[in-house]
C-alpha cells in the first residue's frame, strides 16, 4: 500500500504542478515529519510514509514544468512560405482520400542558409504519391496553427503529441531515406498483413478485422464507426490499448481452460500473444504502454502474487508519467491504465462471484459447467474493462451507450475467434491467398455476427445519448461510487441470481446437445459442419442466376458502376473514395469472389478513378480498358505504375469495339472516336468512354462526364444511343444531357450518381426538367437519395432495388 500511496502522490503532483507554481521552499515539508519519528516510534512507519509521499508530490510538481519543451518551428506559423527539411518518424496515416504524415523538423532555410531547428509538424497530403517511414523530405509551404473545431479541440489534442504546426499539401522532394531497420520491417509486416486481410475479406468485414487485429481504424466506413460507437462496441477496436487488456484477459481464461495451471502455460501463452500483437500493430505507443502494464500483471500471476498486480500497474503508470508527464492528459494513456485496472480489480470479482454461483448449481467437472465458466470468464474480462473506461469514453467522445453491456455480452464470445482466426488468415495470406480465402470464410462468419449485433443494437431508439460535453463532476461522482461499489461488491447478488437463472434454464438444453453429440461417431466434425452449413446457406442465393445485374454504386460525387453477367464482373470507374467503392463492391459481390474481369476507366479524373488504385490492390483484375489520353496527376501515375507492376492487360477504348458477355449481353463502345476530340474546354471528359450494354430488349447507356458537344458528336455520327436506362452524364450537370441527345436516346429510366449536398449544385434544375419530360420524376433514381441502385433484367423485364 505504501508504494501505491507514493505513486498516487507522484501523479497528483504532476497534475497540480501543471496548474500551480509551487515555491521551492515547500520541498522542505517532505522532511518535516522526520523529527517526530523518534518521539512517536509507534507511528514511525506512518510518518516515514508521509515524508515519502510529500517528497513524491512536490518532486513531481517541480519536475513537470521542467519537462515542457518548446517547438522552435511553431514560431513560424502563419508567417508565409517556409522551406525546411524534416524526417517522417511514424508510418503515414492513410485515410480514405487524405494522408496524415507526422514529421520531425531538422533544418530550416533562412537567408539562403540551412540552420538546425526542432519541432513536430503534421502534414495533410493527397493519398498519392505515397511516402514511407524514414523518408527525409524537403518541404516548401505554409506552416499553420492546428485548427480548432466547435466540437473538438484538435489543437489541444495535437499538443499532447508535441505537434504545434500543420502544413497542407506543400511541394515535396524526397532527399534521403533513414529510420530504424527494425521498425521498417515491423511497419512493412503490418502493411502486408493488412493487404492480406483486404485480399480475402469483403467490406466492411475487412476493415473491421483490420481494426480489431491490427489496430488500424482509418479505413472503417463512417456508418460502421457510428454503429460501433452507439452500440458501445468501439472499445473492442484497439482503442488506446483497451483491446489488448481484453485480449490478455481472454487468453488467460482460454489458456487456463485448455492447459490448466500446469507450468503456467496459460501465462506464457498470453505474454506471447500480447507482444506478438504489439509487433503486428506496428509497436504503437498506446499498445506498447498497455503491453508493459499487462506484462507486469502477468508476471504477478506467474510468481503467484496476483494480489500485488495492482501495485505493479500503479508503479508502471508512475514510471511512464515520469518519462513523459504529458501522458497524464492523453486519452490513450487514461484508457489503457483504466482498462488494466478493470482487468486486475473488477474482472476477478465478477469472475469469482459468478464461478461460485455456477459451481453451486453445476457439477464442477461437468462439460456444461466448464463451457459456462469459459464464457463467463471472457465476459467478465470485457465487462471489467468496460465498467471502468466508459466515463472517459463518454467525456472524450461525447457519447454514452446504454446498450454497451448487452453488446459486450453478445460479442465477447466471438472476439477470441475473430482475433485468432483473423490473425491466422492474415499470416496465411502472406504465403497463399487461396488458402487464406478458405480461412477467411470462417472468420467472416464471426465478423458478420459482430456487425449484425452492432447494427441491430445501434438501431434501437434509445441506444445511446449524445452530448457536446459531459459534466466532469458526474464522472468524478461515478468513480467515487465505483470505488465504493468495489468494496461492497457482495451487494450485487441480484445480478448473480439473474445470471444463475439463465444458466439454469439453459442447462437441460445444453445437456441434451452434449448427450446427442456423444452419440456421433466423429464429434470434432460438428463445428466444421455447422460452419459449412452456414456458408452454404449464404452461397446459394449468390450463385449466378442468368440475369444481367447493373448497380450504380453510392460513391458520393463521382461515378462507379458494377455489372454482373453470369460469372463475369465488370467495373466502370471507381468514384472518388476507396472506402466507398470497396464497400459497394462487397455489397454486390459474394464473399469468395475476388475477381474483376474488366475495369473500364472512362477518363482520368479523381471523381472517377480515386478508388480504383485500392480496387487493384484488393482484387484480381484481368483486363483494363481506358481512353488513350493521359493525365499528369499523381493518382493517374500511381495507377499506371500499379498496372505495370501487376502486369494487367490494357486496351484502349475506341468507337465500334464490341464485347460479348457470358450471358449473351453485348457491351459496345460508342466513344471516344478514332480521332480524339480536341479544342474543347475539357478534352479528357469529352474523350471519355461511353458504352452501351444490351440484353435482348433492355439496354443501358453509360455516358461518363461527356458534355453537350460530345453528345452532339455522337448524334451526328448516328451512334446507337437508344436505351432503357440512361446513366446521366456528369452527375446531372447543366452542361450535359441535352434535349437533342434525349430525343435520340429515348430513355425510360434515368439514374444519376451524385453526392449529397455537393458544392456544384448537381443535379441541376434544368437537367431534371429535361429528364422529367422524357422519363418522369418517378423514374429518376439518384444515389444521394436512394443509395446503391441495382437494376436486374432478364432481357424482357427490369427490376429496380435501392438501399433507401
Amino acid at each position: 500500500m505504501l508504494l501505491i500511496a507514493i505513486c498516487c502522490a507522484w501523479v497528483l503532483g504532476i497534475f497540480l504542478g501543471s496548474i500551480y507554481h509551487f515555491p521551492w521552499i515547500l520541498i522542505l515539508t517532505a522532511i518535516a515529519p522526520v523529527p517526530f519519528i523518534f518521539a512517536f516510534r509507534k507511528a514511525g512507519r506512518y510518518l516515514i510514509a508521509s515524508a515519502l509521499c510529500l517528497a513524491a508530490f512536490f518532486g513531481a510538481a517541480f519536475y513537470y514544468p521542467a519537462t515542457l519543451l518548446s517547438s522552435q518551428i511553431a514560431s513560424l506559423n502563419n508567417r508565409g512560405v517556409v522551406e525546411l527539411k524534416a524526417a517522417i518518424d511514424a508510418p503515414p496515416d492513410i485515410r480514405d482520400n487524405i494522408t496524415h504524415v507526422e514529421l520531425s523538423a531538422r533544418e530550416i532555410k533562412v537567408d539562403a542558409q540551412w540552420q538546425k531547428t526542432q519541432g513536430k509538424i503534421l502534414l495533410f497530403l493527397p493519398s498519392y504519391p505515397e511516402y514511407q517511414y524514414g523518408d527525409v523530405l524537403q518541404l516548401k509551404g505554409n506552416l499553420e496553427d492546428p485548427p480548432r473545431f466547435d466540437e473538438f479541440d484538435y489543437q489541444a489534442y495535437l499538443s499532447l503529441r508535441g505537434i504545434y504546426s500543420t502544413m497542407v499539401n506543400p511541394s515535396i522532394d524526397v532527399i534521403d531515406h533513414e529510420g530504424s531497420g527494425f521498425f521498417k520491417w515491423v511497419y512493412s509486416l503490418r502493411d502486408d498483413l493488412s493487404r492480406s486481410l483486404f485480399s480475402v475479406l469483403p467490406e466492411p468485414q475487412a476493415s473491421l478485422a483490420q481494426g480489431i487485429i491490427l489496430g488500424l481504424r482509418s479505413s472503417l466506413p463512417d456508418s460502421l464507426s457510428n454503429s460501433l460507437s452507439v452500440s458501445g462496441a468501439a472499445h473492442l477496436l484497439a482503442i488506446s490499448g483497451v483491446n489488448l487488456s481484453i485480449i490478455a484477459g481472454i487468453m488467460i481464461a482460454v489458456g487456463h481452460w485448455l492447459f490448466g495451471r500446469r507450468h503456467h502455460i496459460y501465462v506464457w501463452l498470453a505474454l506471447f500473444i500480447i507482444w506478438f500483437y504489439s509487433l503486428i500493430t506496428g509497436m504503437q505507443a498506446p499498445v506498447i504502454r498497455s503491453s508493459i502494464m499487462t506484462t507486469l500483471f502477468l508476471f504477478a500471476e506467474l510468481s503467484g502474487r496476483q494480489k500485488n498486480a495492482h501495485v505493479a500497474i500503479a508503479l508502471a503508470a508512475a514510471i511512464m508519467l515520469g518519462i513523459d508527464p504529458q501522458l497524464l492528459w492523453s486519452t490513450s494513456f487514461q484508457l489503457t491504465f483504466l482498462a488494466m485496472t478493470g482487468l486486475v480489480v473488477i474482472a476477478p470479482v465478477i469472475r469469482n462471484t459468478a464461478s461460485r454461483a455456477i459451481y453451486a448449481r453445476l457439477n464442477e467437472e461437468s462439460i456444461t459447467s466448464k463451457i459456462v465458466i469459459l464464457i463467463g470468464d471472457n465476459i467478465s474480462v470485457t465487462l471489467g474493462a468496460l465498467i471502468v473506461v466508459w466515463p472517459v469514453v463518454a467525456y472524450n467522445f461525447n457519447i454514452i451507450s446504454f446498450v454497451s453491456p448487452l453488446s459486450t455480452f453478445l460479442i465477447a464470445p466471438a472476439l477470441p475467434f475473430i482475433i485468432l482466426l483473423g490473425l491466422l488468415t492474415a499470416i496465411t495470406g502472406l504465403f497463399s491467398i487461396p488458402l487464406a480465402a478458405v480461412l477467411g470464410w470462417t472468420v467472416w462468419i464471426f465478423l458478420s455476427y459482430m456487425l449484425w449485433i452492432t447494427n441491430s443494437l445501434a438501431s434501437f431508439p434509445f441506444a445511446a445519448m449524445f452530448s457536446d460535453s459531459f459534466d466532469i463532476n458526474w464522472i468524478k461522482a461515478y468513480y467515487t461510487c465505483l470505488g465504493t461499489a468495489i468494496l461492497s461488491i457482495l451487494n450485487w447478488k441480484k445480478l448473480v441470481n439473474i445470471y444463475f437463472n439463465l444458466t439454469q434454464s439453459l442447462k437441460p438444453t445444453i445437456s441434451k446437445v452434449i448427450e446427442f453429440s456423444k452419440t456421433l461417431p466423429v464429434r470434432f466434425l460438428v463445428a466444421p459442419l455447422l460452419i459449412a452449413a452456414f456458408l452454404t446457406s449464404y452461397v446459394a442465393p449468390t450463385l449466378p442466376d442468368g440475369n444481367l445485374h447493373v448497380s450504380l454504386l453510392d460513391v458520393g460525387e463521382g461515378d462507379s458502376i458494377f455489372i454482373k453477367a453470369g460469372n463475369q464482373n465488370i467495373l466502370i470507374d471507381g468514384g472518388p473514395s476507396p472506402q466507398a467503392v470497396c464497400s459497394g463492391l462487397s455489397n454486390c459481390m459474394p464473399l469468395w469472389d475476388r475477381n474483376l474481369d474488366l475495369i473500364i476507366l472512362s477518363h482520368p479524373h479523381l471523381d472517377h478513378m480515386g478508388g480504383l488504385i485500392e480496387v487493384l490492390q484488393r482484387y484480381r483484375v484481368l483486363q483494363i480498358m481506358s481512353s488513350s489520353l493521359n493525365s499528369e496527376s499523381p493518382f493517374y501515375q500511381e495507377w499506371l505504375n500499379l498496372i505495370s507492376i501487376r502486369k494487367i492487360k490494357t486496351v484502349f477504348a475506341r468507337a465500334g469495339l464490341q464485347i460479348t458477355l457470358e450471358n449473351g449481353a453485348q457491351l459496345e463502345i460508342l466513344n471516344p472516336p478514332l480521332a480524339p476530340v480536341s479544342g474543347l474546354e475539357s478534352d479528357l471528359e469529352n474523350n471519355g468512354v461511353v458504352a452501351r450494354l444490351s440484353l435482348n430488349k433492355v439496354s443501358f447507356l453509360f455516358t461518363a462526364d461527356i458534355s453537350q458537344e460530345a453528345e452532339a458528336g455522337l448524334v451526328s455520327q448516328r451512334a446507337n444511343l437508344t436505351c432503357t436506362v440512361l446513366k446521366v452524364a456528369h452527375h446531372g450537370s447543366s452542361t450535359s444531357t441535352s434535349s437533342d441527345f434525349l430525343i435520340r436516346a429515348k430513355p425510360k429510366i434515368a439514374m444519376i450518381s451524385v453526392g449529397s449536398e455537393n458544392t456544384f449544385g448537381h443535379p441541376s434544375g434544368d437537367t431534371l426538367n429535361r429528364l422529367n419530360k422524357f422519363v418522369g420524376l418517378n423514374n429518376i433514381y439518384r444515389t444521394d437519395k436512394s443509395g446503391l441502385i441495382e437494376f436486374t433484367t432478364d432481357g424482357q423485364r427490369i427490376w429496380v432495388k435501392t438501399d433507401r
